[in-house]
């Protein structure tokens, strides 16, 4: 189910390491929305920040942010 549907839960993980978190939940049974894992935010107020996005169960969105450095 598509993150902006009325209903569809949203939940944000502020993480220390993206790619470790990332790595950790994929073993748990989450299934990345890209297989590819976090990308680096390259433009705005969070550049060089890293994020995925992954489902979980019931159809739950789970965000994995990873601050950019320095914040």
């Amino acid at each position: 189910e598509a993150t902006a549907n009325p209903g569809n839960v949203h939940l944000c993980l502020d993480v220390e390491d993206a790619v470790d978190t990332w790595t950790r939940a994929v073993a748990c049974g989450a299934a990345p929305v890209l297989a590819d894992g976090p990308v680096e935010v390259d433009a705005g107020p969070n550049e060089g920040a890293r994020a995925s996005y992954l489902r979980i169960h019931d159809g739950i969105t789970l965000e994995l942010f990873q601050p950019p450095p320095g914040r």
